[in-house]
């Protein structure tokens, strides 16, 4: 939401104002930005998760702690992959296109489902929450991947940037500080 809040209202504007140039590159610019930043989170939030659980959940000890610190080791890059989605999300509104957008998340709901089924009968309690780990990452990066193919129609030729000097892209960035608060 906070993206969407954020990127969408600055993007809208240039696309509304026919500057579709500089609509695509701060289109650019945020998704080589946010890559960038969800790149280096999960590796932080993987590495630092005993940390994390600890601060979240300071009563989880021996065994119940190893699978907790597991699970959300397992699931980092996905909610990673959650925010890059959020982005398509953001370019596909904004061209009018939602649809898609907004029935991408059941190609993961699917795989955690699917998960459940035909892991659950076999599981014990423990391996099927880190299977149903793995399946919200598999679901994340089909949930991004279903969403990619029409963005690159709206975007074609789209490379990450990582330009913070575009007045449009520091506009995207002082807009999400405000919204996340």
């Amino acid at each position: 939401g906070v993206l969407s809040a954020s990127f969408v209202t600055v993007y809208s504007k240039l696309k509304a104002r026919h500057k579709d140039e500089e609509a695509e590159h701060v289109a650019a610019a945020v998704f080589g930005i946010l890559s960038l930043a969800c790149a280096v989170l999960v590796v932080l939030g993987v590495w630092l998760t005993p940390v994390l659980i600890d601060l979240i959940a300071p009563g989880f000890k021996a065994d119940k702690r190893e699978l907790t610190i597991q699970i959300v080791r397992i699931t980092f890059p996905g909610t990673g992959l959650l925010v890059m989605s959020a982005w398509c999300l953001g370019v596909l509104n904004s061209h009018g296109r939602f649809l898609l957008s907004y029935t991408a998340p059941v190609a993961m709901n699917l795989t955690m489902i699917i998960a459940l089924i035909v892991m659950g009968r076999h599981d014990t309690e423990e391996r099927l929450a880190i299977d149903l780990g793995w399946a919200f990452v598999l679901g994340s990066v089909l949930q991004f991947l279903v969403q990619v193919p029409r963005v690159m129609e709206l975007l074609p030729g789209i490379r990450p940037r990582f330009d913070f000097a575009s007045e449009h892209v520091r506009a995207v960035m002082r807009n999400f500080g405000p919204i996340f608060l």
